[in-house]
């Protein structure tokens, strides 16, 4: 084994100690037992474990006050000030009473407090802690001062210490209160022998918690020694702010263009949503068939127009228009099926003879039109005051087809019969009818058209 290293006074027989302290380092030291000195030898490690494992220190601090403090008012608590730090690691004090702790754990308190008493009765002082502006229960404790004596006045020291449960930013304060105005807290200036005596003492030194030094030293980009975490709604998606010594966590309002909560309002529009579709429950059925799912669902003929109500009457033996019908362009197209119903009405007089016919034109007019070469004869002097009128044409693209015949109704034969129409373009149906004698008013109460597509 080597030679041991001295720590502490030179020893002109042993060399000093020099450089960071080793756990495999052998020091001798001073041991004072019985009052006689013994030195003795001891490791590097035993002096690392004697400091907190790792040279670690907890949060502390000694602070004191050098001015008497008397009190303001018999039995009226008042907190004792500490004006002068001797030492500070994470323990402040501010406003000269409020012991403030800046980190979380377990911390010791412990005070010393030098009263006087220059009444020549004893009188009483009461101590106690306060947290956070709320006194303690059970931390008061009753201390009695001595009567003046042998010309001077009388003094004692009251101490002892208070174990804290700190979250960061607690603070403390030690109160005060006497039954007498006779009593002080005194600060006495040096003397001789003795050194000044402060009026006030108190040390903090931590016992668990993170050991400053130790430990997690920075969340998010922040190193404050206490952080809060707030909640907020800015942003366009979850997102946290990191500034000061808060972390803000953001969950915006979802928006078309933010992702975030749903509101309250949102949540019951949703809520009243349509509920899922199920054929012949909440959705009809057409001729059977369900609407639902995809592709076309063939319903019959579309409806392109229909009147059940008289249309404008005849004047004197003139072609007049009763009734028309637009048909959009495109409409129509290859293959498909027209489909036209109309019926001739003797409004008034039963002289002659009344005639009914279709035309077509690109405008809602005779002008230009193209008759469709058939005319529809109801008599007259007889019981003909009706006559319903029925035609379907085919169609190929370029000409309407039906037959050349003077019956009423589809159900016969005939001569087949173009008539040329332009689907790409807006068409009128015209019909029309026409009196032979002006003693007679024809019109046309009814009238219906389909196309097959």
């Amino acid at each position: 084994m080597s030679s041991p290293l001295w720590w502490g006074d030179w020893r002109p027989t042993l060399t000093p100690h020099t450089g960071n302290l080793q756990p495999t380092d052998l020091i001798e030291c001073t041991m004072m037992s019985g009052g006689i000195p013994t030195n003795t030898v001891i490791t590097g490690q035993q002096i690392i474990d004697g400091a907190g494992g790792g040279g670690a220190v907890g949060y502390y601090a000694m602070y004191q006050d050098n001015i008497s403090q008397p009190l303001g008012a018999v039995n009226v608590g008042q907190p004792v000030k500490f004006r002068t730090m001797d030492f500070s690691n994470g323990v402040t004090v501010n406003a000269d009473t409020e012991i403030t702790i800046a980190n979380t754990g377990i911390y010791n308190l412990q005070f010393s407090f030098q009263f006087q008493n220059i009444d020549v009765q004893e009188h009483d002082v009461t101590v106690w802690l306060r947290k956070n502006g709320t006194d303690v229960d059970g931390s008061s404790g009753f201390v009695a001062v001595v009567a003046s004596h042998g010309g001077g006045p009388g003094h004692v020291i009251a101490s002892w210490n208070y174990l804290l449960d700190a979250v960061g930013g607690d603070f403390y304060e030690l109160m005060w209160s006497a039954t007498s105005l006779d009593v002080t807290m005194e600060y006495y200036p040096a003397g001789s022998p003795p050194p000044a005596t402060a009026s006030a003492i108190f040390t903090v030194t931590q016992q668990a918690g993170i050991i400053a030094g130790t430990g997690m030293t920075a969340l998010n980009g922040l190193s404050a020694d206490v952080q809060t975490i707030s909640t907020g709604n800015t942003g366009t998606d979850f997102n946290v702010v990191s500034s000061g010594t808060d972390h803000q966590f953001n969950l915006p309002t979802a928006s078309a263009t933010t992702r975030g909560a749903l509101s309250t309002t949102d949540w019951s529009a949703f809520n009243g949503k349509q509920a899922a579709l199920v054929s012949g429950t909440n959705i009809k059925t057409v001729n059977g068939n369900s609407l639902l799912g995809s592709g076309n669902v063939n319903i019959g003929p579309k409806l392109l127009g229909w009147s059940g109500g008289l249309g404008t009457t005849t004047s004197g033996t003139a072609i007049t228009v009763c009734h028309s019908l637009l048909i959009p362009a495109n409409t129509l197209s290859l293959n498909n099926i027209l489909q036209v119903q109309f019926r001739m009405f003797r409004q008034s007089g039963n002289v002659g003879q009344l005639y009914g016919r279709i035309y077509f034109n690109t405008s809602n007019s005779l002008t230009g039109a193209t008759l469709f070469n058939t005319t529809f004869t109801m008599n007259g002097g007889s019981t003909q005051y009706l006559g319903l009128v029925e035609r379907n044409f085919s169609y190929n693209g370029t000409n309407l087809t039906s037959y050349s015949n003077t019956a009423f109704s589809d159900y016969t034969t005939g001569v087949a019969l173009n008539v040329a129409f332009n689907y790409t373009v807006n068409n009128y149906i015209l019909f029309t009818m026409q009196a032979q004698n002006v003693a007679d008013v024809g019109n046309i109460n009814l009238f219906k058209v389909f196309a097959y597509v």
